[in-house]
């Protein structure tokens, strides 16, 4: 007894100027070309999402929205602690304090 709402919600902008595209023979790709080519390294997180989901529950992904937010010097910090400590303090936004341990979380460039 009861009902299901189901939503389904579909991103239609690729397809839509895919077919504008074809219609109108324009191209509609976005370009910015540099005068030399430009080489950006990037630090990522590479969370072990089981075991974060598993210590945290639902808090694990409020902590993988903070870190997302870390800017690249603050990455490289991150990586040297954890690397260094083997484990890391993060503070979210809502001043809840987590330890997060190398087995975890990494670092990768």
């Amino acid at each position: 007894y009861g009902w299901v709402e189901v939503t389904g919600i579909a991103d239609r902008a690729c397809y839509d100027l895919t077919q504008h595209a074809l219609a109108t023979n324009t191209n509609m790709e976005a370009r910015e070309e540099y005068d030399e080519p430009q080489i950006v390294s990037s630090h990522e997180f590479l969370p072990n999402r089981q075991l974060l989901g598993k210590t945290f529950k639902q808090k694990h992904t409020e902590i993988l929205d903070h870190l997302h937010t870390y800017n690249e010097k603050q990455r490289i910090e991150f990586k040297n602690q954890i690397e260094s400590k083997k484990k890391v303090d993060v503070t979210i936004c809502t001043g809840e304090k987590y330890t997060l341990t190398s087995d975890m979380i990494s670092v990768q460039l």
